[in-house]
């Protein structure tokens, strides 16, 4: 058999069955790679969230005990606090409003939650995109926390903050009612679940304690307990 013959005989490509079984190999794999990119992706943008909420948190405490000024009746006033307020309703659980607790008249402090027509808002900040406030819970003394879901409801929590203390006044509000009446209207933590809007099972929470300590967990809001 000469050279050339043998080049000839072995000359050949994949048969239909060999193509279809590497095309369906491949198809598979790249299945199964797409399908954990977009759950890698989904986790990532999810935990970035979380801690971009905590930011602005722990921003609303350095400004309060750093004497930050906010202009009143065109004034410089050094005796205000700082908060966050979130809302749990259908209609605002994609954003929440960072504000200045201005004290109300007669008052020297603030009132630690806000009020439209007395406080100032900071900035309304818009949760990450395709993101939103899926739960904010809170504990009191007594041992099963208060938990507000999206609904039709006025639900909203306010974390503030007054100098020189870097304590937390945790508040929740169910229709504009305190529901905190175990320490006078306010709670000793505070969890604020954030997840995908099409994903509520990769929610991470952020937890907030009246001591100010603040902390993202990175699961939800029952394994952060």
């Amino acid at each position: 058999m000469t050279f050339r013959s043998k080049v000839k005989k072995f000359r050949h490509g994949f048969t239909l069955f060999e193509a279809v079984v590497t095309i369906g190999i491949f198809v598979a794999l790249t299945g199964v790679v797409l399908l954990r990119y977009n759950s890698f992706q989904g986790s990532v943008l999810v935990i970035n969230a979380a801690y971009d909420v905590a930011l602005w948190i722990r921003e609303a405490q350095v400004s309060a005990i750093s004497v930050r000024p906010t202009t009143v009746s065109g004034s410089q006033n050094y005796t205000v606090g700082y908060g966050i307020q979130f809302d749990a309703t259908e209609a605002n659980n994609k954003r929440f409003i960072v504000f200045a607790d201005i004290p109300p008249a007669g008052n020297t402090v603030g009132d630690g939650r806000y009020i439209p027509t007395d406080d100032q808002i900071v900035e309304t900040v818009k949760v990450s995109s395709a993101m939103q406030i899926k739960r904010l819970c809170a504990r009191d003394t007594n041992p099963t926390p208060t938990c507000f879901t999206a609904s039709s409801s006025v639900q909203e929590m306010n974390i503030a903050f007054r100098r020189p203390d870097p304590n937390a006044g945790i508040r929740m509000f169910l229709n504009g009612i305190s529901q905190g009446i175990d320490l006078g209207g306010l709670y000793s933590t505070a969890w604020i679940e954030i997840a995908p809007a099409s994903q509520p099972e990769s929610a991470k929470t952020i937890r907030v304690e009246s001591t100010g300590q603040i902390a993202v967990c990175k699961k939800t809001y029952e394994d952060c307990i």
